[in-house]
């Protein structure tokens, strides 16, 4: 019995950074990411000490070709985790490695106030 089997790499291609407020949108290859809210935020304060680092979760809406494809929650809380998508033949990974301001023990941020660092990478297949 033969048995044969193809395995795909990924390498980056393009990298692409941005920063958003709230309600501001970034293109990138005819698709583009909206930074549409901070949903919560449970970072520990920079004057406290936390036993949790805690994490903030932000609402993006994706569009493709101008149309909204979806929409997904991004996750800052230090790890710098990512979500994956595909627009047709190419794939990507957008993380959000930055949430400003960090919050602080001593004042609130209002929802209009933050600023979102995106990393969109763009990948190639490469067949093994």
């Amino acid at each position: 019995m033969l048995i044969t089997s193809a395995s795909f790499a990924q390498t980056e291609v393009n990298v692409f950074n941005a920063q958003l407020q709230a309600g501001q949108a970034f293109s990138f290859n005819n698709n583009a990411v909206c930074f549409k809210e901070v949903v919560s935020d449970s970072r520990c304060p920079k004057e406290v000490t936390c036993v949790w680092a805690g994490e903030a979760r932000v609402l993006v809406d994706i569009y493709e070709n101008g149309k909204l494809k979806e929409e997904k929650m991004l996750i800052i809380n230090g790890n710098n985790l990512s979500i994956d998508l595909s627009f047709g033949s190419k794939d990507y990974a957008i993380s959000a490695p930055q949430l400003y301001p960090y919050p602080s023990a001593n004042a609130k941020i209002s929802k209009g106030d933050y600023t979102l660092d995106l990393q969109i990478s763009e990948k190639s297949k490469e067949s093994n």
